[in-house]
Parts: C-alpha cells; structure tokens; sequence
C-alpha cells in the first residue's frame, strides 16, 4: 500500500481494503495461535518481516538495474500476493 501511495494511488484504496481483511485474519487466528505457544509479539514480528520483505521485493521491482531482476521481482511478489489475497472471502 505504502508503495502504491508513490506510483499508483487509486490502487492503494483496494489494497488497503486487502490488508484489513489480512487484519481480521490474524485477529481471527490471534487466541488460537497464542494457545499454541504462538504470542501476540510472535505474530508482530512475522508480520513486519512479511510485509519488509514485500517492500523489498516492490523496490527491486522498480528500481533494479536490469530488466531480469525487475521482472523476477515482480512476478515473485505478485505470486505472494495471490497467494495471501486466496486465503480472503469474497
């Protein structure tokens, strides 16, 4: 979303409704996952490193020297894209 806001704003509205359904999963998951061992620091801690390397993967994807590593970047963050995006209704 937060690279959506430099290069293509009107994506970053459906984006962010994206990640708020990738919120609610997490709080969906949050007691179940704490009762496995999985604490509330635990589950911060993927999620800023999933999101970090998202952001890593989106700045290759622009600003790489060449064409191959763009390309490569970008297919592999859509394909982790798709991937979350399948795990929401509707």
């Amino acid at each position: 979303m937060e690279h959506q806001w430099m290069f293509d704003g009107a994506a970053s509205e459906a984006t962010e409704a994206r990640r708020a359904g990738f919120l609610d999963i997490l709080d969906a998951v949050r007691d179940q996952a704490e009762a496995e061992g999985i604490n509330g620091s635990t589950l911060l801690s993927w999620r800023i490193d999933a999101k970090m390397a998202q952001a890593e993967l989106l700045q290759r994807a622009t600003f790489a020297r060449t064409p191959r590593e763009k390309r490569m970047a970008e297919v592999t963050s859509q394909q982790l894209l798709t991937q979350c995006a399948s795990l929401l209704v509707g």
